[in-house]
């Protein structure tokens, strides 16, 4: 199953895409037809690439982008294969890391005509840089506030859990407005033993039937940032914000079991 995944990856990094490897192959293996192409497309879609999967005409094959997923058939048999496509020869790298070459009327005879393909990253996305700049932004700005407004070391750290928390909620906020990147991914990963997020985040259930997830945790951290630059650390107000999130963890936790 490792070629397949090398597979998958070899072919979005040849349309700029960049996920993480490890991601990419956790959301593959948690997904129930894996391995199909109906989770290589889902995946697809987890990671916010376009993309479409379909059975075209054989006549189409020369109008299709220079990279696809397809299937053939050899001796009776489907392979899952990445092709290149030239101007003259039609090159197919399978599961199991053999490449073969044909020519344009050799290959419709082999072709099922099931393709995937996706749209080529024109700004291929470094989400190891990204998640530097997020830490040298909140480094950055923990810096300013502290020369503006003089902190103790535990008002220091709640502005950084703070600042970080604000962060989660717009990630949060994205995932639930379906634009997905590899960070979410990343964290999703980490907490979540399938992968994903998105069952939990995107869940119709809502805090005392009116507030979403995304909502709630931005109340939460943005409503501690103002307290925090103007009156400083206050006992009684951080006191009570800490024992009215204990309600709202336990009815996460209930709602998701």
């Amino acid at each position: 199953m490792l070629f397949f995944i090398n597979l998958i990856n070899d072919f979005l990094l040849k349309n700029s895409h960049s996920l993480n490897k490890e991601d990419l192959n956790l959301q593959l293996l948690s997904h129930e037809d894996y391995p199909s192409f109906r989770s290589v497309s889902d995946t697809f879609d987890y990671f916010g690439i376009e993309n479409l999967a379909a059975t075209v005409p054989v006549e189409a094959l020369e109008q299709l982008p220079e990279f696809f997923l397809t299937l053939i058939n050899m001796e009776g048999k489907s392979f899952f294969v990445s092709v290149h496509k030239t101007q003259n020869r039609i090159s197919c790298k399978s599961t199991e890391k053999k490449s073969q070459q044909y020519s344009y009327a050799d290959f419709k005879t082999i072709w099922s005509g099931t393709v995937i393909v996706v749209e080529k990253n024109t700004v291929p996305s470094n989400a190891k840089n990204r998640q530097i700049l997020v830490v040298l932004g909140i480094a950055a700005a923990l810096t300013l506030l502290t020369l503006l407004y003089p902190f103790s070391l535990i008002s220091a750290l709640i502005g950084l859990l703070t600042l970080i928390g604000i962060y989660i909620s717009w990630l949060i906020t994205k995932e639930e407005l379906g634009i997905r990147d590899t960070i979410t991914a990343t964290l999703c990963s980490t907490l979540n033993e399938k992968g994903s997020c998105s069952n939990i985040i995107n869940s119709k259930v809502r805090f005392l039937g009116l507030i979403s997830l995304s909502t709630a945790t931005g109340i939460f951290f943005t409503s501690q940032l103002p307290i925090l630059l103007f009156i400083g650390f206050d006992v009684t107000f951080f006191s009570i914000a800490l024992l009215a999130a204990i309600p709202a963890v336990l009815y996460s936790l209930y709602s998701q079991a």
